[in-house]
């Protein structure tokens, strides 16, 4: 399957969850989500910055890589983003969800088995 296909299947999928009414579906990410965000302290300490990010309005940063945003959906305190990265030449889609918290200073990633992963704003 060509790289676009899998683009185009994905931002279908992608759109078909984001409910209509309840998300704004935009190209770049809400300011409030703009930042890097700095991972806090593990359970793993391998895990404590190797997992920090970097989220600009068209582009996501981690450790290593960097993926094109290229759909957003945003609910009140809510984001979830589509990204496109390239692992080992292969354009791939990953989807994430991010919560941001009241004073907008740390956002939470649910991760498979019910982890949850805190990032606050980096002080850099």
């Amino acid at each position: 399957m060509k790289p676009v296909s899998r683009v185009s299947t994905g931002l279908l999928l992608f759109l078909a969850f984001v409910p209509a009414m309840s998300a704004e579906v935009v190209r770049k990410v809400p300011e409030k989500f703009i930042g890097d965000w700095c991972t806090t302290p593990q359970s793993d300490p391998e895990e404590t910055g190797e997992s920090d990010i970097s989220i600009s309005e068209k582009e996501i940063g981690y450790y290593m890589d960097s993926g094109k945003i290229l759909a957003a959906a945003a609910v009140d305190g809510q984001l979830a983003l589509l990204v496109e990265v390239d692992i080992d030449g292969d354009a791939r889609i990953a989807a994430h969800q991010y919560d941001i918290s009241a004073d907008g200073q740390t956002i939470d990633e649910g991760l498979e088995g019910g982890v949850v992963r805190t990032r606050r704003k980096c002080k850099r």
